[in-house]
């Protein structure tokens, strides 16, 4: 715990030695006041949503529409915005690879400090609304409390699999095929008649109002598996980053001899 608290002093300390740092304390505020306002329109988009799913599709209940259709194209766009907000470890992790520290727990830090981000809470502008609207008479208030946290958890894992895309790609750009196939594959299969994957998120919202403990336990899995997936990836990855150079040709002896002699 005290290596966590030191490298969030670090972190802090950084942000103030940065020359632009009134400059980006001015533009966090600019940005807190927007994220305000998403906040809000989120806040209106779930309640609106709440009654326009009971009209769109009369036979399902509005939460089977969102968790069966509606939620992979927010977990895709949840994706698409992550990429100008938030960096990968692979360039905070590598000022402290000579010092005395374990480079696990540094990227164990790192990816702490990236499940607990506000950012991963902010859907739930839209999913608080709506689930109190749409869940609560049939699964009561706890219902939704149950199904608040089975959302942030299936965010948290969107989270873990944007970073493991992102360092991939950060590597190597055909990776973004990764993504596209990922989040395009599941699409397709939702406009199948009767789609198999519309009906495990179906059950699997159902069960997270229900409070069904093997879900929530097999969503914690899945959570670690990315994790551990992270930690291996990003600690090759690196390694093979310090590694580079610029100049990847050896020069020869005579090479050296002719700048020599040109330099006379």
């Amino acid at each position: 715990m005290m290596i966590f608290n030191e490298l969030r002093r670090h972190g802090r300390l950084a942000a103030k030695r940065h020359p632009m740092y009134e400059e980006n304390l001015a533009g966090k505020i600019i940005s807190y006041v927007m994220a305000a306002g998403w906040a809000g329109y989120l806040i209106l988009f779930g309640t609106i949503l709440a009654s326009s799913f009971t009209n769109m599709v009369p036979n399902w209940e509005p939460y089977h529409v969102m968790n069966g259709i509606a939620l992979i194209f927010i977990l895709a766009l949840d994706f698409l915005l992550r990429i100008p907000f938030q960096k990968t470890p692979t360039q905070e992790v590598k000022p402290y690879l000579l010092l005395p520290v374990k480079k696990k727990r540094i990227i164990d830090f790192l990816l702490l400090r990236s499940g607990l981000s506000l950012f991963n809470l902010f859907w739930l502008f839209l999913f608080v609304p709506f689930s109190f609207l749409t869940i609560t008479k049939f699964f009561g208030v706890l219902g939704v409390i149950s199904y608040l946290i089975g959302i942030w958890l299936i965010i948290l894992i969107n989270n873990y699999w944007y970073l493991l895309c992102r360092t991939l790609i950060n590597e190597r750009i055909w990776w973004i095929l990764l993504p596209v196939a990922f989040y395009g594959g599941i699409t397709f299969l939702l406009i199948i008649p009767d789609s198999p994957v519309s009906s495990f998120l179906i059950d699997l919202g159902d069960r997270y109002m229900e409070g069904n403990i093997l879900y929530f336990m097999g969503t914690i899995f899945i959570i670690a598996i990315l994790w551990w997936i992270n930690r291996r990836v990003i600690s090759c990855l690196i390694y093979v980053e310090l590694a580079k150079t610029n100049d990847s040709k050896i020069k020869h002896v005579s090479d050296y001899k002719s700048s020599n002699a040109m330099g006379k």
